[in-house]
């Protein structure tokens, strides 16, 4: 046993995951597009919340999420 046993709990791995694995996970999926919205997006910060919808940073995403229409 060494004393580095103690940094491979579980609750670290989920809670500090390792910066150099290439895994996003899926933090939900937009309500435009319905297309998956991962964490690294959230990071990024090309998401929206609108009305507690999950959005990309887009015109299209942002119309269909809401049903807006464009009025000529």
């Amino acid at each position: 046993m060494s004393n580095f046993d103690r940094f491979q709990t579980p609750y670290l791995a989920i809670r500090f995951p390792d910066p150099q694995e290439n895994e996003d996970r899926k933090y939900s999926d937009c309500s435009g597009c319905t297309e998956s919205i991962t964490e690294t997006d959230l990071a990024l910060g090309v998401v929206l919340d609108i009305y507690g919808m999950v959005v990309h940073d887009n015109i299209d995403c942002i119309k269909k999420a809401v049903q807006a229409k464009t009025l000529y």
